[in-house]
C-alpha cells in the first residue's frame, strides 16, 4: 500500500529544516531568557511539518520560526522553494477544494 503525501511532506521536512536551523537557534535563545523571568517550560521549537486529512486531500502544515516582521518575506522564499522542488516530480499535484455544479 502507497502512502500518499510520503515524498511531499519528506520534501518539506528538508526545506524547513533547512530554512528554520538559524531562526530556531535564535529564537530558542530568545525564549530560554524568557522563561527564567517568566517561569515559561520549555517549549519545542524546532520546525515540523503536521500531517492532516482535509476535504482536497492530505493536508500538509510547516511550522516554522520566523522574525515577525519578515513572516511574508519567510512565507513567500519557503513558497517557492516548494513549488521547484514539486516541479520536479511529474507524480505531486497540488489540490484545493472545487465546487462542480451540473
Amino acid at each position: 500500500m502507497k502512502v500518499i503525501g510520503k515524498k511531499q511532506k519528506k520534501i518539506l521536512e528538508d526545506i524547513a529544516k533547512n530554512f528554520g536551523e538559524h531562526s530556531s537557534k535564535l529564537a530558542a535563545k530568545k525564549i530560554k531568557k524568557a522563561s527564567q523571568k517568566f517561569l515559561i517550560e520549555d517549549q519545542k521549537l524546532d520546525t515540523e511539518v503536521y500531517t492532516k486529512v482535509a476535504d482536497s486531500g492530505v493536508l500538509l502544515t510547516i511550522r516554522y520560526l520566523c522574525i515577525p516582521k519578515y513572516r511574508r518575506d519567510t512565507e513567500q522564499e519557503i513558497w517557492e522553494k516548494i513549488l521547484i522542488e514539486f516541479e520536479k516530480h511529474d507524480n505531486i499535484h497540488l489540490a484545493y477544494p472545487t465546487i462542480r455544479r451540473t
